[in-house]
């Protein structure tokens, strides 16, 4: 008779993607890899804009020790003329940095309210880095929404931020 080895079993218990029920607590059902269907402002007015475009690409991911990373970019960024990853132009860091959005650090999640709280700890943003960003937490299945609980500047207008997710699977 063969046996697994504990730790292999506890790791594929812990593997982001596993099936989770809705009886699960709302950090159980965040884990995992996320995949970016939409990304958009509204103006208190209802005015939406796509801050990365309409078709903006991107991942959030939530592990199970309590670490986050979230990577969002305009799909059609422009490749640097040289191949040499710091062999970009100031003009070509300037535009690939202005359609692209990054941060990373740590979660918990808010279970009374449905809030998850990313405290960032690296991020594309210097003025991002040691705060806290909250979003409201709507779960519908494999879909997530995270919309801000206030409005932020964006494009020199306050608006609510909504970004949507699907699980990757």
């Amino acid at each position: 008779m063969h046996y697994l080895p504990t730790t292999l079993i506890v790791l594929m218990l812990a593997l982001p993607g596993e099936i989770v029920s809705a009886d699960d607590p709302l950090n159980a059902k965040l884990l995992g890899a996320w995949r970016l269907t939409r990304y958009v402002a509204e103006s208190p007015n209802g005015d939406v804009i796509y801050p990365l475009g309409p078709d903006a690409i991107g991942y959030i991911l939530y592990t199970t020790d309590g670490h986050m990373s979230a990577s969002v970019m305009r799909s059609t960024r422009s490749k640097f003329a040289s191949t040499d990853m710091i062999g970009g132009t100031p003009e070509e860091f300037a535009t690939a940095a202005a359609g692209y959005l990054s941060y990373a650090g740590t979660f918990e999640v808010e279970e009374a309210n449905g809030v998850v709280v990313h405290h960032i700890k690296t991020a594309l943003i210097p003025n991002w880095v040691g705060i806290d960003f909250k979003r409201k937490v709507i779960l519908d299945g494999d879909k997530l929404e995270l919309r801000g609980l206030t409005p932020s500047l964006v494009g020199g207008e306050k608006r609510l931020v909504r970004v949507m997710w699907e699980r990757n699977r």
